[in-house]
């Protein structure tokens, strides 16, 4: 008999879904003799034929010559839809023994089959028997009985491949090795162009950048020129030319000045911190006016522009003076207060 072993739901848990059972219907019949056949088997089932909606004989083997090999039973599965006609045919053949043509006899034993499933049976093709309506085959068929010219003679034949070989001769036949190696030098051609070009590019931007820097530069120099030379000056029978570079050097020192006054006046007693800010403001604005004294400017018209340009930088203030000439200076009937402080300070 088959061993039967029991398998727990909880071990698996895909198994322990309730899925309905399937009625079992596939019967196998086993330990059939070796040499039997199947129209032998076939005829011992004769009476249940009608039932039986499938069946598939396995016939065994029996080994030739002597070599201690035994012979291999048959088997033979039955699918039967009706649960009385199988418990029948299992209740006649379980036991019952078959005895083969070489006088074999074996006892067959019945029970469900490990696999219920049983192979589909192909559909009928609908195109079976269709051939020679075929239109394919038809077109197939008269070329076949069409009447084709004769071959070419072999002093033809040869002409032909002559003339086709003299055709060739010229052509350079391109292995997939040669191919490769083509390639691949076009691929090499093509990265070196586009390293060359990107060189190219950059030193085409440092070209590019190094003339922007020249640009600035002359333009910067172009300024201080033009600033220095509407910075020239007449005074008395001396001219001083006041360059940016001395204009800016100027302008710092009166700015430390002013702030070395402002750190020794911060010990004062009794004075607010706002008159401490407008005295502090005071005593720069004297310094600016000083240095700008010294570079030759009048001093009213320097502490004008100072008070005009009152927290701008010394640069703006003495471009506004270079702007701004005083009224008086060099023309007929000027003067005035600032004409008057320009005598009193030569």
């Amino acid at each position: 008999r088959a061993v039967r072993v029991a398998v727990r739901a909880a071990d698996y848990p895909s198994m322990s879904k309730e899925r309905p059972e399937r009625a079992k219907d596939k019967l196998i019949v086993r330990w059939l003799p070796s040499k039997l056949t199947e129209e032998e088997f076939r005829l011992s089932v004769g009476r249940w034929q009608e039932s039986i909606t499938w069946l598939r004989f396995e016939a065994g083997t029996v080994p030739e010559g002597v070599g201690g090999q035994r012979p291999t039973p048959g088997c033979a599965y039955l699918q039967i839809r009706n649960p009385e006609v199988a418990a029948e045919l299992s209740t006649a053949l379980d036991g019952a023994g078959y005895r083969d043509s070489a006088g074999m006899m074996c006892r067959c034993m019945v029970e469900w089959a490990p696999c219920q499933r049983v192979p589909v049976q192909s559909r009928e093709d609908s195109r079976a028997g269709s051939l020679e309506q075929d239109e394919g085959y038809k077109a197939f068929v008269a070329d076949l009985t069409k009447e084709k010219p004769p071959p070419l003679s072999a002093e033809a034949a040869l002409e032909a491949r002559e003339k086709e070989k003299a055709k060739r001769e010229g052509e350079v036949v391109m292995t997939p090795l040669l191919q490769y190696l083509k390639d691949k030098q076009q691929r090499a051609a093509a990265k070196k162009a586009k390293d060359m070009r990107g060189k190219q590019a950059t030193a085409l931007k440092e070209r590019q950048e190094k003339l922007l820097v020249a640009q600035r530069e002359a333009r910067s120099k172009a300024q201080e020129q033009r600033l220095a030379k509407q910075a020239e000056r007449k005074v008395g029978n001396k001219k001083v030319l006041a360059t940016a570079a001395l204009v800016k050097a100027a302008m710092e020192e009166a700015v430390h000045e002013s702030a070395e006054r402002k750190g020794k006046g911060k010990g004062g007693k009794g004075a607010g911190k706002g008159r401490e800010a407008r005295a502090a403001e005071q005593v720069v604005d004297d310094g600016v006016v000083s240095k700008l004294v010294e570079m030759g400017f009048a001093k009213g018209h320097a502490a004008s522009g100072v008070r005009a340009n009152h927290g701008k930088s010394e640069e703006q203030i003495v471009q506004w003076l270079v702007e701004h000439p005083p009224k008086g200076e060099g023309g007929k009937g000027g003067g005035g207060k600032e004409g008057g402080g320009g005598k009193k300070e030569e």
